[in-house]
């Protein structure tokens, strides 16, 4: 074997033997099952080199190797060389296709020392999970690190994703992610993709540049496993909802929160949960406030459940709804609707839930506790944007909510009355001073003359603000002794985008993996 080591090292890469003849002369028996392990050892350091010298490995030849150098990656005397050539092979095909053929094999490994160093990005929550809870501690351990570096990468919905562990779980990975503080993910530098971007753009940089290429965010929703419940949700179930019996109403609503919390994340259906949604939105105008407040707590578990882009088409049957129960008299309906409209905001854009239509039938009933609500809840929402966001809004979205913010500034209640005098500087800053003057002119002339100088009031303050992206700039040119240097561009660093690559995630996973 040695001897067939040293002659491959003699070899020419454009006219010697094929990558793949060498690979399967190697694996001839014994193979990598080979009882002596200088031996084995010999054989793998071949593979690496044969890897090595190639441009690039095929897909035929990654699902010959992987099978048989998986089974040895958790060997004490070759491990190391074992995961350095799985690296290798990983860089010379893509980590995407070692991944595929080696997820196959893993799951039928019962080796601790494998399984310890297996996980892949893959159906990676599940996988951490799992690993999470096995009973043996070097997988526990590997899960955990993996969990961090992954943390690394994504950020906090990583800590999402796996927030409903044990609390002792829980409280491992809390200590494992503060870790990560302050750090940012490193830049893949090896692999295809990173000669490939050196191909196209000419001569290879010794540094990698970070402003290249713009990394793209990592899609976490495409992590869950999501569970279709459409067809659990039965017409039975449904009928139930509109009885005249509260506890057949009520035990409606019990199935379908069972099911629910059964799946956690949920499939969209398409358009499947239309029918369930609107039928537990009429449920939260219940008589029974028991009921209704089931209702609501349901419909904020639907929000947490749905992907966004199922959300934001949802929420047109569930939002007026609930902007309808900010005006119940009972405090604790009125938390719950609040609750529930800041789950369902909190996967759909803003400017899909201000649609007017929506919102038409809720402002124009002149109830004290819905006009508080409301505007306590669109000044939380408004705090959010930045100013001058009107172009990103429905177009007419001042014109139908400036005459409600008007009538409620003349409210007899003090509350409403407060809560609108306190969202105007929110509503000049984001939606513009000339769309919100232009609505109060239109006004008769005694609210006119009530609601003006509250408006000109509101306008100082906004004026007053500084605006959030003046105090960079101001903090860059401080120090004014430094004359004729670099330029502004060659003065301040430039910032990573806080996404991710999901090839950044493989690359740094793998290298974990196999070192």
């Amino acid at each position: 074997m040695t001897e067939l080591f040293e002659r491959t090292k003699t070899l020419d890469g454009s006219t010697g033997c094929p990558l793949q003849v060498l690979c399967r002369i190697v694996l001839r028996k014994p193979g990598l099952k080979d009882t002596n392990f200088q031996v084995l050892r010999v054989r793998v350091e071949h593979l690496q080199y044969a890897l090595v010298s190639s441009k690039s490995a095929s897909a035929t030849l990654a699902e010959l190797l992987v099978p048989e150098l998986l089974e040895k990656i958790g060997d004490g005397k070759v491990g190391d060389v074992i995961r350095s050539t799985l690296t290798t092979l990983a860089e010379r095909s893509t980590f995407e296709l070692v991944n595929a053929v080696y997820s196959k094999l893993v799951s039928f490994m019962s080796y601790s020392r494998v399984l310890s160093r297996r996980l892949r990005p893959q159906d990676l929550i599940n996988t951490i999970r799992t690993g999470l809870n096995a009973t043996n501690p070097a997988v526990r351990q590997a899960s955990l690190g993996l969990a961090g570096v992954v943390h690394l990468f994504m950020g906090e919905p990583m800590r999402n994703l796996l927030a409903d562990e044990k609390p002792a779980v829980v409280a491992l990975l809390t200590a494992e992610f503060d870790k990560n503080a302050g750090k940012k993910p490193p830049v893949p530098t090896r692999g295809l993709s990173a000669s490939k971007a050196a191909t196209a753009g000419g001569d290879v940089d010794e540094e990698p540049s970070e402003s290249t290429a713009a990394p793209e965010e990592i899609d976490t929703e495409s992590l869950l496993p999501r569970v279709d419940i459409s067809g659990r949700i039965t017409a039975t179930i449904l009928t139930l909802l509109t009885s005249k019996a509260w506890k057949e109403r009520q035990e409606g609503l019990t199935e379908i929160q069972n099911i629910l919390n059964s799946a956690k994340h949920i499939e969209g259906g398409n358009g499947a949960l239309q029918e369930p949604l609107t039928a537990v939105a009429k449920a939260c105008s219940d008589v029974n406030k028991n009921l209704c407040k089931i209702a609501l707590q349901l419909l904020a578990d639907f929000a947490k459940a749905l992907p966004k882009a199922d959300a934001a088409k949802y929420i047109k049957f569930v939002e007026p709804s609930i902007l309808l129960c900010f005006g119940d008299s009972k405090p604790h309906i009125r938390e719950a609707a609040m609750n529930a409209i800041t789950a369902w905001q909190s996967r759909v854009p803003i400017a899909t839930m201000l649609e007017p239509e929506i919102l038409a039938d809720s402002l124009k009933l002149e109830n004290a506790f819905l006009r508080t609500e409301f505007l306590r809840w669109l000044c939380s929402a408004f705090s959010d944007l930045p100013s001058n966001h009107q172009r990103r809004l429905p177009a007419d979205l001042t014109s139908t909510l400036m005459p409600f913010v008007f009538a409620t500034l003349e409210d007899r209640n003090p509350d409403a009355r407060k809560q609108a005098q306190a969202i105007l500087p929110q509503l000049i800053r984001v939606l513009g001073w000339d769309g919100v003057a232009r609505m109060a002119n239109k006004l008769k002339s005694t609210s006119k003359d009530a609601v003006m100088p509250q408006l000109e009031k509101a306008r100082e303050a906004v004026l007053a603000m500084e605006p959030p992206e003046t105090q960079p700039s101001r903090t860059v040119a401080a120090p004014k002794a430094i004359r004729g240097g670099a330029s502004k561009a060659e003065s301040v660093e430039p910032v990573p985008s806080t996404g991710q690559n999901g090839t950044f995630l493989l690359h740094a996973l793998f290298f974990i993996i196999f070192g």
